[in-house]
């Protein structure tokens, strides 16, 4: 992930939360409290800022009262970015911070063996804890339901329980700015005439590395295997003049839609703080979803997340 100029450092986190879909359930007279569950197994303070953020813009988007649960389990060699004594100060803050509002933290039990930490040498308020593959096990036996036999409701259980999987901040159906571009061949898309498909929306720039890795691989298998499906890619340009962009999209064999932001107007509404960050929005032209960062978007839950996102029904 890389910072956009007018913006504070945030570095991309090596993790994944897992929410268990058996334990997720609303209906019209009460509805969804989330539950979220958050792993760290990677070593280092910003890795550990990362996560933290995440979870930050997770509660600042569905708001404490709608939670219900929500977890980090720390474990491998990130546990020691927790020592009391050695904490980095943001850390401690941002983690005290989520403390204060609920969050549980757990330490892994047999990492702490291992390492011979004491509960004692972690901030207060951890709990030691036996973690255990069930939640993961869950997540992809979801990811491999078929979403056009589910109701409704239940549809959007999975397609909630999806994005905290892949981490990503859910948005409630909000309206997306409109916009119109210009693409590199000269035609001017606009977002409202995508109504009846879905849309992938991907803000990049060519110093990005996680975009230059990401926009020719990962992004461009799924324009190619969902765009006769309904799902469009709009792989936005953030102000680089439309040769340079030409040019590196040609060289690296793109064929999905590229738009050009050239004076930044798009990214300014969209508040684009990093690259990439993506957004989701559905075939009535509802917002789902915001990742900020790389995805799997090819993997079994983002294949799964995007066939949700497609049978989504208002």
């Amino acid at each position: 992930m890389r910072m956009v100029p007018w913006s504070l450092v945030i570095v991309a986190a090596g993790v994944l939360a897992w929410s268990a879909a058996a334990e997720a359930s609303h209906s019209a007279d009460q509805p969804k409290r989330h539950k979220v569950f958050y792993h760290l197994d990677e070593a280092g303070v910003e890795r550990a800022k990362a996560v933290l953020v995440n979870i930050e813009n997770h509660v600042n988007v569905v708001g404490w009262k709608n939670i219900e649960a929500l977890e980090l389990v720390v474990h491998g060699p990130a546990l020691r970015t927790f020592l009391a004594k050695d904490m980095d100060p943001e850390v401690r803050g941002k983690l005290e911070t989520l403390l204060a509002g609920g969050l549980r933290f757990d330490a892994c039990q047999n990492t702490m063996t291992r390492q011979k930490i004491d509960v004692k040498d972690l901030i207060q308020g951890v709990t030691a804890t036996r973690t255990s593959s069930h939640r993961q096990a869950l997540a992809l036996a979801l990811a491999l339901t078929c979403f056009s036999l589910l109701p409704a409701a239940a549809a959007d259980d999975a397609l909630d329980d999806l994005l905290s999987a892949l981490q990503i901040i859910p948005l409630g159906d909000q309206r997306p700015a409109s916009f119109t571009l210009e693409a590199l061949d000269g035609q001017k898309i606009s977002l409202a005439d995508l109504r009846g498909r879905a849309a992938f929306l991907y803000f990049w720039d060519s110093i990005c590395p996680y975009c230059a890795r990401e926009l020719p691989s990962t992004i461009e298998r799924v324009h190619r295997e969902l765009k006769d499906q309904g799902l469009v890619v709009l792989a936005v340009n953030l102000g680089e003049k439309r040769d340079l962009v030409a040019g590196w999209a040609k060289s690296r064999s793109v064929t999905s839609t590229v738009l050009l932001d050239a004076k930044g107007e798009v990214a300014k509404r969209y508040e684009i703080a990093y690259t990439p960050t993506v957004f989701l929005v559905d075939r009535e032209g509802k917002l789902v979803g915001k990742a900020i960062g790389e995805r799997q978007w090819t993997g079994e839950q983002g294949r799964a997340l995007l066939r949700s996102l497609l049978a989504r029904k208002s």
